[in-house]
């Protein structure tokens, strides 16, 4: 970096500060914006204090009288404009100015209400995004973080969250009550961090010995094209870079490879176990839209590795025992035969050693993760009871929840917004003809107008759970 005057370098970070400031002001007004106003004070109230302590800096260089004021000010940049930066990308997220379609306040709640299963000290935003992917990121200790450098005092912790946690989610999906069962998984990424699960689990895995030292041999063997002036020689990339750099190379790619899945199978068994399921169903048809059932990459395993270990997880569930539906009970093992069948391991030799070392760790990874979500794994025990009343009560007679309760007088049965996605799920897979009947959709065929009536419905029925919830507590 080049030094600056001082003059004006403290009128950029001033008036970069200013500008922050009035990006903020814009968000917490904006009549679009759903986003949590003590992250937007939080900012605001470190800008405040860093821009007072810049001013402070700057006047003490001033009056030191500093012989090479311009390389105290460079030195002092190094520190404010990564800052500055940083907070300007947070607030980016917020300011895009394409019409975005939100996710119900139904569906906000019910989410809130699962992640708080994990933590009681958060605030949890939904970001809609042009992109197709669900996505999850989130802060701890945000102001400690941000004030730190600075030796900022008077920023009372207290006053906002310990956890900052955005859901970001395709903005065509944000109706889709039923295929939005996968923020479970985004929302165990939460999980996995904050408890440390996967770095717990890590400890105890090693590369495969065999496929390592396999891949390594044929990495040697592989030709590479070398000119030496005019004549080109063929050489291999064992005599270009040696054998050992390029062993330390491959074991630093197939561990970073290794870490990334062994997270996204921590998060889809949490998830598992929490929406019992509704989660398997809603990760089938999520890969189905994206096609990507076969496709391995450097941060996810293939999607019919995770169906397969999936549904290997509702049968321990005893999901294949106690679920009574003929149709449910057709579909899993329908799914499970032609997982078993065309479930194939990744061609890339790097992929196929972290598959095998993985695949090798299952069901240790297994039944640690059994151990820790005990406390809030689904109960398949009353699963039949629960989703078979929702279901002849509510969705197939469209009656509204509340009118349910006040005449039988059974509040419980709703109480559970877990069984009510699921009794949804069951409806949509193996129900549609009754539904449509019920609802005179004249082409039983028509997807798309039967979920789109059944989100409602769904919708309705978790917010007469949080209705409830309320008047209970």
């Amino acid at each position: 970096m080049s030094a600056i005057p001082i003059k004006d370098f403290e009128q950029q970070i001033v008036s970069k500060i200013d500008a922050l400031r009035s990006m903020i002001s814009f968000i917490k007004y904006s009549k679009r914006a759903r986003v949590p106003m003590e992250f937007m004070e939080l900012l605001e109230d470190v800008l405040v204090k860093v821009k007072e302590k810049f001013l402070l800096e700057v006047k003490d260089i001033r009056s030191a009288g500093f012989e090479n004021e311009e390389e105290e000010v460079t030195t002092f940049a190094l520190t404010f404009m990564p800052f500055i930066r940083e907070i300007h990308e947070k607030l980016c997220v917020f300011l895009d100015t394409s019409e975005h379609i939100y996710l119900s306040n139904e569906t906000l709640f019910a989410l809130r209400n699962l992640t708080s299963k994990f933590s009681k000290d958060f605030k949890l935003t939904l970001v809609p995004s042009c992109e197709y992917i669900y996505k999850v990121y989130s802060f701890q200790n945000l102001y400690e973080r941000l004030a730190k450098p600075f030796n900022i005092e008077g920023i009372e912790s207290n006053n906002y969250p310990n956890w900052f946690f955005f859901l970001q989610y395709p903005n065509i999906e944000a109706q889709n009550i039923l295929l939005n069962c996968v923020f479970a998984h985004e929302i165990a990424h939460f999980k996995d961090f904050q408890d440390q699960i996967s770095e717990s689990l890590i400890k105890d895995i090693h590369i495969e010995e065999k496929a390592f030292g396999e891949l390594i041999e044929r990495q040697l063997k592989e030709p590479i094209e070398k000119l030496e002036g005019e004549k080109p020689q063929q050489l291999t990339f064992k005599d270009v870079w040696g054998k050992e750099r390029i062993e330390r190379d491959l074991y630093k790619m197939v561990t970073v490879i290794t870490r990334n899945w062994l997270t996204e199978i921590v998060a889809d068994l949490l998830a598992l176990r929490t929406l019992g399921p509704a989660f398997l169903y809603s990760l089938i048809q999520y890969s189905l839209l994206l096609q990507i059932m076969h496709n391995y990459s450097d941060s996810h395993p293939a999607s019919s590795w995770r169906i397969k270990y999936c549904i290997d997880e509702l049968k321990e569930l005893g999901a294949f025992d106690t679920i009574k539906n003929k149709k449910i009970k057709l579909y899993l093992n329908t799914w499970k035969k032609h997982i078993d069948k065309s479930h194939r391991k990744p061609e890339s030799g790097i992929y196929n050693v972290s598959f095998l070392t993985l695949q090798n760790a299952l069901d240790k990874i297994r039944r640690y993760i059994r151990v820790v979500s005990k406390t809030f794994t689904i109960d398949m025990k009353i699963y039949n009871k629960e989703t078979d009343k929702i279901k002849k009560e509510f969705f197939l007679k469209c009656i509204p929840p509340i009118a349910v309760w006040n005449a039988k007088k059974e509040k419980s049965i709703y109480f559970n917004k877990i069984y009510i996605i699921n009794a949804a799920w069951e409806v949509f897979l193996t129900e549609k003809e009754n539904f449509c009947k019920n609802f005179d959709i004249k082409n039983i065929d028509d997807s798309v107008k039967a979920i789109e009536v059944l989100n409602k419905l769904t919708l309705k029925a978790i917010e007469g759970s949080d209705l409830l919830e309320l008047c209970q507590a």
